[in-house]
């Protein structure tokens, strides 16, 4: 590749595919001819993957400018009097660069079992990335803001289930049939290592008070920030006795971003020329920041904010001999009860448990007559009523969708969320005609 320098701008990506149907092989044997099995297969895969860096980045380069706008003018137009305008880079250029690899190796089986009544899909997989190309942030006083380097080596390892049942089937073409889909995927991420002198890799900032996604070696990606200062023997909040409210302490890990487990469940139910199907999708851990909770708390806009009588709070209070009381000071006024939990203080009342469980979609449809859409030339048809994003069933983060995100999918927005819009709700009607 010519992204790369000229001693690390070739590589070599293998790879093993294999698949063994031991339903064919064996369709003697009582089990497979009988239809307690309809159909058995094993298969496993290697592969090293490389990929190379983006054009230009090896170099320092200037790009040519038309407009430039700063502190001290606005919207300069170049060429002015004559003189053209070059931006040189702000990015240190990377030396013996090496192309970003990924190793991965998977198992897996499908199975289907009482003449395709029941199928189980399961997979085991490991992938490992190393080498990888990112930017590092770098002190603004060098000239530069970043510097392009190979940072190190993150692996996961995970498993996917996939189940389909059929538990009614009737026997007649148009008769009562109920399909059933269950979905099951499990991932652990780990950074393994970093670069030579990086001891942490920030990957976005949540807001302008220190909050941001960040991996260690021997961590995943989790949420940082200043959290609240507890009492070392009970774990209880320190209170500061002068106002009743918590006590800043240093910096912290609040969670990881990932989820523990992702799944859903899809059923249709048929009958005639009518079908109604419906997806539930879950989440299950991780943890989520709201910025917007925070505001609406802080600014006495959420409902839990109502409550306008002064209160003592859990925790304890530190005695001038080093000793611990139980909190017995009423906080200042609630209005600064609940500033000190803004994210400007720390996020740690702000952060959530982001599991959840939707109802994603659901459809009725109606499978037109023959004998209607052949009159326009068309051999089937169906029409229905779809609806998206229709019932946010259980969530424990409070004001906002707990899939949202400061800068839409992706992993560099995972985890935090910031003034995002609302959800939409989507209904529609769909005809599907085929010709």
């Amino acid at each position: 590749s010519s992204t790369l320098p000229t001693n690390n701008n070739s590589y070599f990506y293998p790879s093993v595919s294999s698949g063994f149907v031991v339903s064919d092989a064996f369709r003697s044997a009582s089990i497979f001819n009988k239809g307690r099995v309809s159909f058995l297969k094993l298969r496993a895969n290697w592969a090293n993957v490389g990929s190379d860096e983006d054009p230009y980045q090896l170099a320092f380069t200037y790009t040519p400018l038309t407009q430039q706008t700063d502190i001290y003018t606005f919207n300069q137009q170049f060429p002015f009097n004559g003189a053209s305008a070059f931006a040189a880079t702000n990015v240190i250029p990377p030396a013996n660069l090496r192309p970003q690899r990924q190793n991965s190796v998977e198992f897996g089986t499908e199975t289907r079992f009482f003449n395709d009544r029941l199928g189980i899909d399961a997979t085991y997989y490991q992938t490992r990335n190393y080498d990888q190309i990112v930017s590092i942030a770098v002190p603004q006083s060098s000239g530069f803001s970043a510097r392009r380097l190979n940072v190190g080596q993150i692996s996961n390892k995970g498993v996917e289930f996939q189940v389909t049942g059929v538990p009614i089937a009737s026997a007649k073409p148009d008769g009562l049939r109920w399909d059933v889909g269950l979905n099951y995927n499990s991932n652990r991420n780990v950074v393994d290592k970093l670069a030579p002198g990086l001891s942490e890799f920030v990957v976005t900032s949540g807001d302008g008070f220190g909050i941001f996604v960040a991996a260690r070696p021997g961590t995943t990606f989790n949420i940082q920030g200043v959290g609240f200062a507890r009492d070392t023997i009970t774990g209880e909040y320190l209170i500061n006795p002068a106002n009743g409210l918590r006590i800043q302490g240093g910096r912290k890990l609040f969670g990881n971003i990932f989820p523990d487990w992702t799944g859903g469940v899809t059923n249709t139910v048929s009958w005639k020329r009518v079908a109604l199907s419906f997806l539930v999708d879950v989440r299950k851990g991780g943890v989520f920041l709201s910025q917007t909770t925070s505001q609406l708390r802080s600014s006495g806009l959420a409902a839990e904010t109502a409550n306008r009588d002064r209160f003592i709070q859990d925790g304890v209070i530190r005695n001038p001999d080093g000793s611990t009381r139980p909190n017995d000071v009423q906080v200042a006024s609630v209005q600064q009860y609940w500033g000190n939990l803004d994210n400007s203080v720390s996020p740690e009342n702000n952060i959530f448990d982001a599991s959840f469980a939707k109802l994603r979609e659901a459809s009725l449809s109606f499978r037109l007559p023959e004998r209607w859409v052949s009159k326009i030339g068309a051999a089937s048809g169906v029409w229905s009523f779809e609806g998206r994003n229709l019932w946010l069933i259980s969530s424990k983060v409070p004001h906002v969708d707990p899939e949202a995100n400061v800068l839409g999918t992706g992993l560099i927005g995972e985890g935090i969320e910031r003034n995002v819009l609302p959800s939409t709700r989507t209904f529609g009607l769909n005809l599907r005609l085929v010709f």
